[in-house]
């Protein structure tokens, strides 16, 4: 992750500028962020979150940061009912 500070120019008539914060993360080629991938499998579970916060401990998803889709998949499948 790389972090850097910058200062914008804000709209308006007097100059101002406006300290910006910048993250930029890799998230690499098939990979999730974490609340995306939780939303998936909420959303496969019907909205019923107990369901889909079972199927995430049950297969060992961390709680933070990029979830691969090879590991979410399978969750996925199986939340839904279907056999791989």
């Amino acid at each position: 992750m790389l972090v850097y500070h910058t200062n914008e120019p804000k709209a308006g008539r007097q100059f101002h500028n406006v300290r910006v914060v910048v993250r930029l993360v890799d998230q690499g080629e098939d990979s999730l962020p974490n609340d995306i991938a939780r939303q998936l499998l909420l959303g496969d579970a019907g909205g019923d979150e107990a369901r889909a916060r079972e199927a995430w401990r049950e297969a060992g998803l961390p709680l933070q940061g990029q979830i691969a889709v090879t590991d979410l998949d399978p969750v996925r499948r199986k939340v839904r009912g279907e056999h791989a």
